[in-house]
């Protein structure tokens, strides 16, 4: 939850730099508009992995509580995870202009994302069950199972080409339809 709930503030710097007109300042220079978005993906990713990494290791080391799986490991999987959260979220401002719309549409989808990760599969019905393993939470979670288990991450090598193909995409068409919003400007 905190990966989407700093994922959706992070990518509410966009909507604020539009307000304030430091958007339309920073694309007159020589930044490109990939740059710009690229540099707001990267700063929040970075965020977000600091405060999942030291999170994790305080819950190991205050409680005892065992993950499963080496630091390093868990924190690949929860750098996919960040990645997937903000392109998700940089997505839905490029989709809408409105700041709380696009923070309706985050949490909206990140809790759906979440229920689709948490419940364990078994619970689940069996139609929603295979709705499941097309979403990006499932395949972190599932991927946080097999390091628990004593498997590498090779065994997740699947999921984990997923998540980064995803994150592309999204990258990808966020990119396309802020270009084309701002051709129109």
């Amino acid at each position: 939850m905190f990966a989407f709930m700093r994922a959706m503030n992070g990518s509410a710097v966009i909507s604020r730099d539009k307000e304030r007109g430091i958007y339309s300042r920073i694309l007159i220079s020589s930044i490109s508009l990939e740059k710009y978005f690229l540099g707001n993906l990267l700063s929040t990713i970075i965020v977000v992995v600091f405060q999942s990494i030291i999170s994790i290791y305080l819950i190991t080391k205050v409680t005892g509580i065992e993950f499963g799986g080496n630091l390093a490991e868990i924190s690949f999987i929860l750098l996919l995870l960040s990645l997937v959260s903000v392109t998700l979220s940089n997505f839905f401002i490029s989709i809408t202009d409105n700041k709380e719309v696009s923070n309706i549409l985050s949490t909206f989808v990140a809790i759906f994302l979440l229920m689709g990760g948490i419940v364990p599969v078994e619970f689940l019905p069996e139609l929603a069950s295979k709705l499941s393993y097309l979403i990006p939470t499932r395949w972190t979670i599932d991927c946080l199972l097999t390091l628990q288990m004593g498997n590498s991450l090779n065994d997740c090598i699947l999921k984990i080409m997923m998540m980064i193909g995803f994150s592309v995409l999204l990258f990808l068409i966020s990119m396309n339809l802020v270009k084309r919003k701002d051709n129109k400007i």
